[in-house]
């Protein structure tokens, strides 16, 4: 009966529409869906009638409200295809027709339809067509997750569903109407997880062509990597960008980033800063502003309130925070304004108690409430200016540079200019657009506003500049379809893929593709797979399968591959430490390594009855160590831990009972010594082979003091801090019940002073400012003191009466403290406090750190590597700031207590599974070096590499032949001809020393360049004895350079030259030793030329025989040893392997392609020399032409290094080398001459690319 009547009405209405009542129509659908408001008929009816009226943006509004309901509707999709044809939008026409194709069950009507797509091919081409089938076909049903479905995500999913996709929505904590009233939903179905085992069967049995996972938390993304669809990760905000997250959202966040299929990113500032921070590639990734919906644009403007009253009004639209320091926290903003008579509207979600105390402050800021998001446009239409305010401070600054919100968007929409606050991303925007003005607080605000009112906004703007989330539509669908054929690759059998390329003797690409995927998850498999290539290229030595693996293998197995023995170690310590203990058992746990100990202390009793030390050697005096000393066994490793002038004073007799000695500084050895015992010391230093530090700043110090000829000796080693492992133990513990078994009030502040009883630690200066600022502290303060290590009684005693008449309550902990008591006095704390007079890098301080306590410590001390793991602590220049700045942490105790989220730090640098590896290559590279194994083995790859040809190929890109090298080479070439006469003042009357020369190509170039005198260097006699029967002038050495003494005798170099070399050098402490080297020879002044493949980004590419190297690294090395770099010249676009391509996005991914495809292309045995020739030429010249559009290279570097000096860096322009009309008429004049070869399809696919990077 109900359907009878419905469909009575309906017809009616359709008779109104056939004969032109339209309003009449009008009238009878309103009447209808006040009853029946979803009938899906109406929304065609109500589509023709606008679309009769010609009013064909209602008409593609309410129809496309249809979509959304049944995505599968004929008369919509049909209806459609039509009004976007009429307005000229042919992509989105043909969409809806093909649409209503794939659903129309009238033959007649499916050859109209069909008849509409031609003609739209012919507007849109075939390629264009293309890709839209192949998307919508791939592309059919999206689900949407998010923990709160926020108003981005709705846009997304509203102009998919717009288009007749399905999308769902999986939510966790709040359905999407709960936070936004009458927001229009997009979703066919919604779902609340509560299960998530069955919401990933679901999903696996779905047919879900995507999942498209908002970040805010990231988890979801990780939750969902379990499926087996393709899931897309949106960051809407990067949270370590944010502020300090837990270890559990750092991890998280690396994962999604790093795992998810596709990546999308709110700003370019925040894709750049992802792609490096997480090493990113080889994945689809899209950038997608929070642009508008076209159907939220105001049709009509409201009067301005400055029309009534001649005041200004202002208006924010957005959260606010009552907390000082978020980054929403506005106040001060708003009553600067309102100081000088700005009214100042606010809209959003705010505490009604904070907003109505903050409007009681001035009559000129006003609260205004919530509104519907449409609404809201309309309302902003009667302001003035738009407030894109943060609470800017140093902690979040990073974070809020990279935002963009929403609302900048709503008030071009709305009409108003904008006034922004000081971040790079706004004023980006505003420098291209000219929508506002940065405000400067600390000036007068009143005319800056009246600056930005007096913008004048083109109410066009948002069409003008596609700033219209509907318009992106096609990006979007192209992404995700990308994303979904990427995935599907991806499943092809991997492993099959791999064995089929060794099989055929694809060596490298086997490796690289097991590197790519070692690098996400650790497989047996692909270990086992990486282990047989190293067996066949000849490689075991420390080779990168043990690398990858580190110590997840028996350190055993390593010694035997590498047919080695294990080293034979004594290790000398004079007192009794738990460090010690601690080392030892680690050793032992992962290296099985069981050494033997000299000590003067019995409580290593223990160790021996373990079984984990051999011989345990305990001697009281200087004689009985002189005697066993002489009467022990020669050593392969002699370690002494902590320097005394004792072990100095007989370090002659020490080395002469071991083959390397190892002596690690612990701190106070060096900071507390003085000069006469540091003197003594140096006797010491100068036999050792190796000299380890816990920190890079004492590292530095102590070069600085004994001289930069102990560099070569120095690494930084820090032991692990066992007591984490035992934090990690507790970590469920509740603190009250712990502050109630150790007899401390539960709501007390813990502070612990210290962490034992020397008087360095200045625990009386600390009580003395505690008890200067007691009247201004809580009265909940309990204080606690360990000192269980360095007893001075008479101290101890001082120190409890001072606290005694302090009139705090305190604890002194005397007795000896295993490492879950550590533990537990840790998880006690709320904050420490450390500032004694010297330091190297405090573990106690680390333990508070890593548990999240607020740490206080000195200026003075050396903790420079935890600021730069940018981990949180506070610091004092004098101690007597201390009481005023510990008022302020206790008045804001929470605030900082969020700050101090540094577990996962501290784990990096601290954990054992991490810094045990540290030792274990040094003993192992000692070892190494001590057979001669590595340099034998690089000597032996290039002695075979040359043997076999001797040209320019084998020194520079193998598999190219010569002649595509000889443009390589060419480009390097063209940099030395410019650098000649504008750095070098020519090469005439200089010294000149070349590393790795290799077959002579340079060498050849500087000979014929008159050089003064010629030096080279090189690993493989091969090289050398063909160079002298080449160069009768010039003076050549077999040799490694990362050792001095291959280097000539007193002899200083003006230049110091290297081509592909320091690439060669696979490991950090090689290449320091190379520039170490490099420093030492060359004169004051002096230049070092390097050429290498040198990453921007951080894109990490080795090998047995080489590595990029990145740049920022290099750079810091070789500021360490006197050296700048002048500047750095790209030399390769896709000449030469672009490894950086990543910095283009999807360009970088075509530039990939076009190097590939010249490699193939210049393999192809049917070229003639000729051919190659012309190509090689042409493909160098459109190199040239890349590089001088973008500035920048994606491969070979140009650095020209200078010894330090006051000297002007010198700027040298990519145009001065290369002129880019000379070039062109070059490309013109190849192309046309060799038509046939350009018309060819493979060499015209290259040409084709190459104007797309263009």
């Amino acid at each position: 009966m109900i359907e009878e009547k419905k469909k009575k009405i309906k017809s009616m209405i359709e008779a109104l529409i056939n004969e032109k009542k339209l309003e009449d129509a009008k009238l009878a659908i309103e009447d209808y869906r006040k009853v029946v408001p979803d009938d899906i008929d109406i929304y065609s009816m109500l589509g023709v009638i606008y679309i009769l009226e010609k009013n064909y943006d209602e008409a593609i509004e309410i129809m496309e409200k249809g979509i959304i309901k049944d995505c599968n509707n004929f008369d919509l999709h049909y209806n459609l295809g039509y009004v976007y044809s009429q307005i000229n939008m042919y992509k989105d026409s043909f969409i809806h027709y093909y649409k209503a194709y794939n659903n129309c069950f009238d033959s007649e009507l499916k050859d109209i339809i069909n008849d509409n797509l031609k003609k739209l091919e012919n507007k849109l081409g075939q390629n264009q067509k293309n890709n839209i089938i192949n998307a919508l076909e791939n592309i059919k049903k999206v689900l949407f997750i998010q923990d709160v479905p926020c108003i981005r995500t709705n846009k997304i999913a509203k102009v998919i569903a717009c288009k007749g996709i399905q999308v769902d929505l999986l939510y966790i904590s709040a359905h999407p109407l709960q936070v936004y009233k009458d927001i229009e939903l997009p979703y066919k179905n919604m779902f609340q997880l509560k299960d998530i085992n069955q919401a990933i069967n679901y999903i696996n049995n779905s047919d879900y062509d995507i999942l498209y996972s908002s970040n805010e938390p990231d988890y979801f993304t990780v939750l969902f990597l379990a499926t087996n669809k393709p899931i897309i990760h949106d960051t809407h905000d990067m949270m370590s960008l944010r502020s300090e997250i837990s270890n559990e959202q750092v991890v998280l966040e690396y994962i999604a980033n790093v795992m998810a299929s596709g990546n999308i990113y709110v700003h370019e500032l925040v894709k750049d800063i992802a792609i490096k921070k997480f090493g990113i590639r080889n994945k689809p990734i899209f950038v997608l502003n929070n642009f508008i919906e076209k159907s939220m644009i105001p049709k009509q403007r409201k009067e301005k309130l400055s029309c009534y009253d001649g005041e200004m009004h202002c208006v924010f639209e957005g959260g606010l925070s009552n907390i000082q320091g978020h980054h929403r926290f506005l106040e001060g903003h708003f009553l600067k304004l309102a100081k000088e008579k700005i009214h100042v509207h606010i809209y959003g979600n705010v505490n009604l108690n904070y907003i109505k105390q903050l409007e009681s402050k001035s009559k000129y800021i006003h609260y205004e409430g919530v509104l519907s998001p449409k609404k809201l446009l309309v309302e902003l239409t009667k302001y003035d200016i738009g407030l894109a305010f943060f609470n800017v401070t140093q902690q979040n600054k990073m974070f809020l540079d990279t935002t963009f919100a929403n609302k900048i968007f709503d008030y071009l929409a709305a009409g108003l200019p904008i006034a922004f606050v000081d971040l790079i991303s706004y004023k980006m925007f505003n420098e291209k657009y000219n929508v506002g003005k940065i405000i400067n607080f600390n000036q007068k605000i009143y005319k800056q506003i009246e600056e930005v009112k007096n913008i004048n906004i083109d109410e066009n703007i948002l069409f003008n500049n596609d700033f219209i989330i509907n318009n992106q539509f096609f990006n979007i669908i192209n992404f995700l379809n990308k994303v979904k054929q990427t995935h599907e690759l991806k499943k092809t059998s991997q492993e099959e893929f791999i064995i089929e390329n060794i099989k055929h003797n694809k060596i490298q690409e086997a490796e690289n593709m097991i590197r790519e995927l070692l690098s996400k998850e650790k497989s047996i498999e692909m270990i086992e797979l990486l282990s047989e290539i190293h067996k066949m290229k000849g490689n075991i030595i420390l080779s990168d399968y043990y690398n990858k693996n580190k110590l997840n293998i028996n350190s055993n197995e390593i010694y035997s591959k590498n047919n080695i023995e294990k080293p034979n170690i004594l290790i000398i310590r004079s007192l009794y430490s738990v460090y010690i203990t601690e080392y030892i058992k680690k050793i032992y746990a992962y290296l099985n390594y069981i050494p033997d100990l000299m000590t003067f202390d019995e409580k290593y009793y223990d160790l021996k009855s373990e079984g984990i030390i051999n011989n345990l050697l305990v001697i009281n005096d200087e004689n009985e160590f002189l005697n066993a000393l002489n009467n022990i066994n020669y050593y392969d490793i002699i370690h002494i831990h902590y320097v005394t002038p004792l072990f100095a004073k007989y370090s002659k007799q020490i080395k002469k009972k071991c083959e390397k000695l190892v002596v690690t500084i612990w701190g106070s050895d060096y900071y507390r010594s003085d000069y006469e015992i540091r003197r003594i010391q140096k006797e010491l230093y100068d036999e050792a082979d190796l000299i380890t530090f816990d920190n890079e700043e004492t590292m530095k110090d102590f070069i600085n003091f004994y001289g930069d000829h102990l560099k070569n000796k120095t690494t930084v080693n820090r032991f692990g801090l066992t007591a984490l492992e035992h934090i990690d133990e507790i970590d469920n513990y509740d603190k009250k019940i712990l502050k109630k078994q150790f007899g401390i009030p539960e709501d007390y502040i813990v502070i612990t002073c210290g962490y034992n009883a020397t008087k360095a630690h200045n625990h009386i200066k600390i009580i003395q400012e505690l008890n200067n600022v007691k009247n201004k502290l809580h009265n909940n303060i309990f204080l606690l003191f360990p000192m269980t290590y360095g007893k001075e009684q008479a101290y101890i005693l001082e120190v409890k009466q001072l606290l005694d008449r302090s009139g705090f309550k305190f604890k002194i902990i005397e007795d000896f403290m295993n490492f879950k008591e550590v533990a537990i006095y840790t998880k006690l704390t709320d904050i420490m406090i450390q500032l004694q007079t010297t330091d190297t890098l405090s573990a106690s301080m680390q333990e508070h750190l890593y548990s999240g306590n607020i740490v206080i410590t000195g200026e003075w001390l050396p903790y420079k590597i935890l600021e730069d793991k940018d981990i949180f602590f506070i610091k004092v220049k004098e101690i007597n700031e201390l009481g005023e700045k510990l008022v302020e942490i206790i008045n804001n105790l929470d605030y900082y207590k969020e700050k101090c989220k540094n577990k996962e730090k501290i784990k990096e640098i601290s954990a054992w599974d991490k810094t045990i590896y540290n030792w274990y290559f040094s003993y192992i590279k000692l070892f190494l070096k001590q057979n001669n194994k590595e340099c034998n083995f690089q000597k032996k790859y290039w002695n075979d590499r040359y043997g076999k040809k001797f040209t320019i190929e084998s020194s520079g890109y193998m598999g190219l032949g010569e002649i595509y090298n000889k443009y390589i080479y060419k480009s390097k070439i063209d940099v030395l001809n410019h650098l000649k006469d504008k750095i070098l003042n020519g090469y005439e009357n200089k010294n000149l020393l070349e590393l790795g020369p290799g077959t002579g190509y340079f060498t050849n170039y500087f000979m014929n360049n008159n050089i003064g005198a010629y030096y080279g260097i090189d690993i493989s006699e091969v090289s050398i004895n063909n160079l002298r029967d080449k160069f009768k002038k010039g003076n050549f050495f077999t040799g490694d350079i990362t050792n001095i003494n291959s280097y000539p005798k007193d002899l200083k170099y003006d230049l110091i030259f290297s081509a592909s070399v320091l690439l060669h050098m696979t490991d950090d402490e090689m290449l320091k030793n190379v520039i170490n080297n490099i420093s030492l020879n060359l004169k004051e002044e002096g230049y070092f030329i390097e050429i290498d493949p040198i990453t921007m980004i951080g894109t990490d590419i080795r090998s047995d025989y080489m590595r990029v190297i990145d740049y920022n690294k290099l750079e810091k090395i070789l500021i360490d040893y006197g050296l700048e770099i002048v500047c750095n010249i790209p030399v390769a676009f896709f000449l030469d392997q672009p490894f950086d391509y990543n910095i283009l996005g999807y360009k970088g991914e075509i530039v990939r392609d076009i190097f590939y495809k010249i490699k193939n292309l210049i393999n192809n045995n049917c070229l003639s020399d000729e051919h190659i020739d012309v190509l090689s030429k042409l493909f160098y010249l459109f190199d040239k032409i890349c590089l001088l559009k973008y500035d920048f290279g994606l491969s070979q570097k140009f650095l020209i290094i200078r010894k330090s000096c006051d000297k002007i860096n010198e700027k040298i322009s990519i145009g001065d080398i290369w002129k880019k009309e000379l070039i062109f008429l070059q490309i013109n004049d190849l192309l046309n001459k060799y038509k046939n070869l350009m018309n060819t399809d493979s060499v015209k696919e290259i040409i084709e690319s190459i104007y797309e990077v263009l």
